[in-house]
This record gives C-alpha cells, sequence and structure tokens, in this order.
C-alpha cells in the first residue's frame, strides 16, 4: 500500500474546496441575477400623483401603500371639540413627503385593481413616515413594520391621534 503524504492531501483538498467555492459561487450569481430579473417585474418608477393618503398613481397604474389605512379623502375627525380634514390633510402630507422626488415602488401583492406596494420616495418608505406623521395608521394584520411607528405617534399625539377618529375602514363601512 502506498503512502500518501500529507501535503497531497492538502493538494487535493483544496482543490476540491476551490471547486466546491468556484460551484457556489456560480450558483449564488446565477440566483442572484434570477432574482433582479424577478424584482425589475416588482418595481415601478415614474411620474407620481397622489390620489389620497394611501393611495398614488405611477403613470397609468394605481398603488395602494402596503401596510397602512389612511383616513379617506372627505373624512373629517375631531380635534379639541372642532371637526378638521384629516382625509385631506392626510393627502397632503403624503404629497409633501414625495414632493420632487423619486418615488419606487416594489409589488407586494394585487387589490382592487390596484397594485399594493411598499413605496419609496428619496430613499423614504412613505408608510412609515405617514403612520410615523399620525396621517394614517398601522394594518397589523396584514403587517407589523409600522405598529411601533403607530404607537410613538399614539404617545405623542401626532395627526389623528391629537384626537378623535374614526378608524378609515369604519369610516368606509358607515358610508355605504
Amino acid at each position: 500500500m502506498a503512502r500518501v503524504r500529507k501535503s497531497q492531501v492538502q493538494s487535493a483538498f483544496i482543490k476540491v474546496v476551490r471547486k466546491r467555492t468556484a460551484q457556489s459561487v456560480l450558483m449564488f450569481v446565477v440566483l442572484a441575477a434570477v432574482y433582479m430579473v424577478q424584482l425589475q417585474d416588482r418595481l415601478f418608477t415614474g411620474g407620481t400623483q397622489v390620489h389620497d393618503g394611501d393611495s398614488l398613481r405611477i403613470n397609468d397604474q394605481k398603488f395602494r401603500i402596503f401596510g397602512i389605512d389612511a383616513p379617506e379623502l372627505d373624512q373629517t375627525c375631531t380635534r379639541n371639540g372642532a371637526s378638521w380634514p384629516c382625509g385631506k390633510a392626510s393627502r397632503d402630507y403624503l404629497t409633501a413627503l414625495i414632493a420632487k422626488k423619486e418615488v419606487v415602488c416594489e409589488q407586494k401583492d394585487t387589490s382592487y385593481d390596484r397594485i399594493v406596494a411598499i413605496c419609496h420616495a428619496g430613499g423614504v418608505d412613505l408608510a412609515r413616515e405617514m403612520v410615523r406623521g399620525g396621517m394614517a395608521i398601522a394594518l397589523p394584520q396584514y403587517s407589523m413594520l409600522y405598529v411601533k411607528d403607530q404607537e410613538k405617534a399614539k404617545r405623542n399625539l401626532e395627526g389623528i391621534w391629537s384626537g378623535k377618529f374614526m378608524t378609515p375602514s369604519r369610516w368606509r363601512h358607515k358610508k355605504k
């Protein structure tokens, strides 16, 4: 039986490791390329128009911002015993967040002929900022992403949390 030297074993081992590493790197590159192609199909950007506090349009496509619900455009809230147009304020807040920034939305789902997406303007998560400003509520039944931001907005009495309001879903239901 021939004796195998330690250096031969090490050399063989290194060859195997290099081959496996090269295969792993190649597999990673292929998977990354596939992911990027799929991601491109889910990314949208372009001319943006705000409809209300959680809906916008990019080019001719309608979007609903994922994970939040904002007061409806004609919804009012109460603060210090007086009514205020919280729906319009919510729309205006989103408009200000977007002002002259590139908006990029990544599709999560579709609902009611709209794309449900996480949207950013200038790198800022629009849903998070809407909730932080008290201009939308988090929807924990869909995502926990914005729940802590909502708790802080409530503590600080931001936006709709500064008075009384009906949740947008309840308001829509009562309006029917």
